[in-house]
């Protein structure tokens, strides 16, 4: 593997389809977002819409919001062909380089013995316990949807924490529509 380079996506470029594929294979309906608003979102600077790169091969993309000291990976996806092949690890590593000094989150779908997908919940979650990721006792329903987050490092993490960076991506006049769609759990 040679060394991972991210750069910028931005609208109506090869890496921009590209990862419109990725994405779309990647996350169910549910958990995605529209793409125009995510590209749209990318202009601030506190948000990055990264193309992962090995060389001049595409191999995947990232999108990730900080707000202060907080940052959360949204959306990390690898091309099916390039799995395995330790991609997700280098990128979480730069990630983690890259904000050191941040406390670093991101949500997965909490591993249920009643879901159609249930190995992929186990391995999505050993892969991040792998790559020094941790529960940080926070779970919420969104959309439906069961999540727990897990976080880099060992710094806390709390629910205000959580809503307050949301609030800095979707923007205040959004927000109060999204923080109803989201219920914490004990």
């Amino acid at each position: 593997m040679n060394t991972l380079n991210l750069q910028k996506i931005k609208f109506n470029t090869e890496s921009y389809k590209k990862t419109s594929l990725v994405y779309h294979e990647s996350f169910p309906k549910i958990e995605r977002l529209p793409l125009w608003f995510l590209t749209l979102r990318a202009s601030k600077k506190n948000i990055d819409f990264l193309g992962l790169y090995d060389g001049d091969d595409y191999i995947g993309f990232s999108y990730v919001v900080t707000k202060d000291d907080l940052t959360y990976v949204l959306y990390l996806a690898i091309e099916p062909e390039a799995q395995g092949k330790g991609y997700g690890s280098s990128t979480l590593k730069a990630i983690g380089d890259y904000f050191k000094n941040n406390r670093i989150i991101l949500n997965i779908e909490k591993p249920d013995e009643g879901s159609p997908n249930q190995k992929q919940r186990l391995k999505r979650r050993k892969f991040y316990l792998k790559n020094g990721y941790t529960p940080v006792g926070i779970h919420t329903v969104e959309l439906g949807e069961d999540y727990e987050m897990l976080g880099y490092g060992k710094h806390k993490v709390t629910k205000s924490d959580y809503l307050t960076l949301l609030k800095s991506f979707v923007s205040p006049i959004f927000y109060p529509f999204l923080k109803r769609s989201i219920k914490f759990k004990s």
